[in-house]
């Protein structure tokens, strides 16, 4: 017999239980088993469960046993409401976003079939004639729905999880002013086991992005931000990678500036700095302390970013790094992709020099994509700041000599459709444009949604690049953090 999960949707509540009752007389024949059932009913979004049994027993009105009883309770809590209304209407567009609605396939098919007003069944069952049920309750009014038991339980797990995640991360500092306690790893993405001898300190770039134009939404995001969650799972595979075969990398969550108060600071300021004071640099700086303190052991280290966490990067040489000269003289590199490095800066900061090559180490390396469209538009760009520079990621000069894509050690793929991530050819070729201190790409790429892309246009211009900063020159990164390590320990 296989073992489904049925919704049963009726038309009429009265005849919910008058199937609930045949059900608990007649649960068990040589056709079907119903070893599970409860009638719930949706009203304004919220699922209550009003009446049920196990195997033929009633239970009470707050049974929750089994796997319906757990379908029952996700469904009617805020995974339900998550899934009722539509993954990406909460989470926003992320690269991962697709890969969370495949894995929650039937438990937003089952949100779905439960219409608001209406009551409905859910029954466990083995059959091993699917057309039985149906025929024995033809005299109703009804519609029914079949899910694989096995592939739901699966879901409901992952999902379960997820709630666990949510309810423990609840209890952190993020509703408060006072910065998280770091020494929960709740408030890590990732506290490496130690196989290195150098570590990386890595700091999240904006992924508090779609959801920080909903109405009210805090400038800051909460360390349990779903979009943002996701967007540090993704940025760790496409970029804080490039990092682990040389380095032991630690990756903390923050409560970041959301992209749509960087923007309002960028357009009164002319920079972000403003958005990472406060709040978010009171979290970096508390999760720096702790990693020092805690996590290091001595070890050299690299501190690396992209976008605001590169510019956080940056405010960090400038402030932190430079009241603990202690730390600062054990750092290989920082690499502070996809923000700018500029000719000011680094006058203010003279402790601080530019990379000059692909070698030298104590230094700062830093670029910002983007494509000719930028270029003859003379596009500004958020991440982009007068006087900037930047370092060719392929031939790892200053100037203007082209850098083929020949010279490409490989890039990173994403098949949309199967989720899956690879090393692959774009055609990611390199040459900067010193009078905009960019790496100027032509990379052919595809359109993006019509929001996604009219929120890109305006924070990076109509051909930006910015979220390739990293994938398109991955490979050369890894191997010139491990020029850069090995450089660093050689000369110890």
């Amino acid at each position: 017999m296989k073992e489904n999960v049925i919704i049963v949707n009726c038309k009429v509540p009265s005849e919910a239980y008058q199937i609930l009752s045949m059900l608990r007389q007649n649960h068990e024949n040589e056709s079907f088993t119903v070893s599970q059932a409860a009638v719930v009913k949706k009203d304004a979004g919220h699922l209550s469960l009003e009446d049920a049994f196990i195997g033929g027993a009633t239970e009470a009105r707050g049974w929750t046993g089994g796997l319906i009883g757990s379908l029952v309770g996700l469904l009617a809590g805020p995974l339900g409401v998550l899934l009722g209304g539509g993954i990406g209407s909460l989470i926003g567009d992320s690269m991962d976003l697709k890969e969370l609605e495949e894995k929650s396939e039937l438990l937003s098919k089952a949100s779905e079939c439960l219409v608001d007003g209406e009551t409905a069944l859910l029954l466990m069952a083995e059959e091993d004639d699917e057309t039985a049920l149906g025929a024995m309750l033809k005299e109703f009014a009804i519609t029914i729905t079949r899910m694989d038991a096995t592939e739901i339980a699966a879901e409901i797990e992952t999902a379960e999880k997820k709630e666990e995640l949510k309810a423990a991360t609840k209890k952190l500092a993020e509703e408060s002013n006072k910065a998280p306690d770091y020494s929960r790893k709740e408030c890590w993405y990732q506290l490496p086991e130690i196989t290195k001898d150098v570590d990386t300190f890595y700091i999240c770039a904006t992924e508090y992005i779609m959801s920080s134009f909903e109405e009210g939404a805090p400038d800051y995001a909460t360390l349990d931000n779903p979009e943002m969650l996701l967007g540090a799972k993704v940025e760790y595979r496409d970029h804080a990678s490039a990092y682990a075969d040389s380095t032991n990398v630690f990756v903390p969550y923050t409560r970041q500036s959301g992209l749509r108060y960087a923007g309002e600071i960028h357009k009164k300021d002319g920079n972000i700095d403003a958005a990472l004071l406060g709040v978010p640099y009171e979290d970096i700086t508390a999760a720096l302390d702790y990693y020092f303190e805690n996590c290091n052991g001595g070890r050299p280290f690299i501190l690396a970013g992209h976008s605001q966490g590169s510019a956080m990067a940056l405010l960090l040489l400038r402030t932190y790094f430079k009241g603990h000269p202690e730390y600062y003289s054990r750092m290989v590199a920082a690499y502070t992709i996809g923000y700018s490095v500029t000719n000011n800066y680094l006058a203010a900061n003279p402790h601080l020099k530019f990379a000059t090559g692909e070698s030298d180490t104590g230094v700062i390396i830093a670029w910002n994509t983007e494509g000719p469209g930028n270029v003859e538009a003379n596009a500004k760009s958020v991440v982009l700041l007068p006087g900037t520079r930047s370092i060719n990621p392929l031939n790892w000069k200053l100037d203007e000599t082209y850098a083929p894509a020949s010279q490409n050690l490989g890039s990173i793929i994403l098949d949309e459709k199967t989720g899956e991530w690879s090393i692959g050819d774009v055609g990611a070729d390199a040459q900067i444009n010193l009078a905009r201190g960019t790496v100027v790409t032509n990379v052919k790429v595809d359109p993006m949604p019509e929001d996604v892309a009219k929120v890109a246009a305006e924070f990076f211009g109509p051909d930006g690049r910015h979220g390739f900063d990293y994938m398109y020159y991955y490979n050369n990164i890894k191997a010139n953090v491990a020029k850069r390590v090995e450089t660093y320990m050689a000369n110890k």
